[in-house]
């Protein structure tokens, strides 16, 4: 009944339009933010306290392109230039990853990866390198004609959440427990504990081998100088989904709870509400531009304020890479990307988000619910073995059964064994 009161209060205060996605997106389960820790009688404080910095001008993208229609799951798309991208993501929840590359002009076929685990993030320097990471706690490198054979950088079921190169020879990638890897050209470094685990580390960026920022689920951030992390310092109240630095005076991080803050190189700035809830996805070229995307909803930064958040899809979007102030592509979550280049924005039909079913078969019961939660499903009845067993339990069936589309929210029933 608190929920319900608090949901009148945003639609009618807040941003009308976007309020529907409260449910599926900020459910405390384990998933792509992460599990939120605030009092619900705070969330109004976060939602509608910060003061707004939203711009009157509307920033233009272009109409949904479909990129693949074969594996519709895309998580993470890096754009070093407006001549290549490249997309990854799952043929469905929690099975093999794909990659798809874009040349300027048009996007290619997908092309399998090997990644035994769902893709989660990709970052590129330039058309000839770009690392990717998945939830396998393994590591992919491209090279500009092909992807490397996986290597297993975590085999204690941590989850590489995030990744951000420089160059082909450093990249910095952090984990869902709390640590912290670096690639050196060849290699990757043994892992270092940064976080504590209940934090859940939730996105890396490195704008130079001697100054990385990482944000986590506390709200709280973390500076690598070149050679160790700081320890972790409160700059928000609730998870922080995502983090791009231009520099090591300038960064912007966004919520889930449509705040943004921007770092100036000592301290960040007071959380400001922009009118959006669930914001995924931040890129910045430089200082005085940044793009944002959240269910649906694209917003840019022109150095001072926000755009007013436009519709530019029709389903969640989970990405955004900028590579500068005239080129951004977003992906969503099926199959499509949109492009910011100065066009038109065209009128597009509500946002209906779908409980895609995910294979949950095999999946220890923190996994699933993580599935479930990334695909718009809520975790339903849970059986579990009669007699107790010193194995791990995982899913031995569900109903209904993964790939069937139903209306968010649906329950997904599992047995344990």
């Amino acid at each position: 009944m608190l929920r319900d009161g608090l949901l009148g209060l945003l639609k009618s205060k807040l941003y009308p339009g976007v309020v529907a996605v409260w449910e599926t997106r900020f459910a405390p389960v384990a998933g792509r933010l992460g599990r939120i820790t605030v009092l619900a009688a705070s969330v109004a404080t976060l939602a509608l306290s910060y003061p707004a910095a939203v711009s009157a001008s509307s920033p233009s993208w272009s109409a949904p392109v479909k990129i693949d229609a074969v594996y519709p799951y895309i998580d993470s798309v890096s754009c070093p230039s407006a001549s290549f991208c490249v997309a990854v993501g799952s043929a469905q929840y929690g099975s093999a990853g794909y990659g798809v590359t874009y040349n300027g002009s048009s996007w290619s076929a997908p092309v399998n990866i090997d990644t035994p685990a769902t893709t989660y993030h990709v970052s590129c320097t330039s058309a000839s390198f770009c690392a990717l990471v998945d939830w396998g706690g393994q590591a992919v490198i491209y090279n500009g004609s092909s992807w490397s054979k996986p290597v297993k950088i975590f085999s204690n079921g941590d989850s590489l959440i995030s990744v951000s190169c420089t160059s082909p020879s450093f990249c910095a990638a952090v984990t869902y427990l709390g640590e912290a890897v670096i690639y050196n050209g060849s290699s990757w470094s043994a892992p270092v504990k940064i976080d504590a685990p209940g934090y859940r580390l939730s996105s890396v960026s490195c704008p130079s081998p001697s100054f990385c920022v990482a944000v986590d689920g506390g709200g709280r951030g973390l500076t690598y100088n070149g050679s160790s992390w700081s320890a972790p310092a409160p700059i928000f109240t609730a998870t922080i989904s995502s983090v791009s630095c231009t520099s090591a005076s300038f960064c912007a991080a966004v919520t889930g709870f449509g705040v943004v803050l921007t770092y100036n190189g000592s301290s960040w700035s007071a959380p400001v509400n922009v009118g959006a809830l669930g914001i995924n996805s931040v890129s910045c070229a430089s200082a005085s531009f940044c793009a944002a995307v959240s269910r649906g909803y694209a917003l840019t930064y022109n150095g001072s304020s926000w755009s007013t958040p436009a519709r530019v899809a029709t389903s969640q979007l989970d990405s955004v890479s900028c590579p500068s102030a005239s080129f951004c592509v977003a992906v969503d979550q099926i199959g499509n990307a949109v492009t910011y280049s100065g066009g038109g924005t065209p009128p597009l039909t509500p946002l209906v988000t779908k409980c895609i079913v995910p294979r949950l078969k095999g999946k220890t019961l923190a996994q699933a619910r993580k599935l479930l939660a990334k695909a718009h499903c809520k975790l339903g009845k849970v059986t579990k073995p009669k007699h107790h067993t010193k194995h791990r339990q995982v899913v031995v069936s569900q109903k209904p059964g993964a790939r069937k589309s139903l209306p968010s929210g649906t329950k997904i029933a599992i047995r344990l064994g």
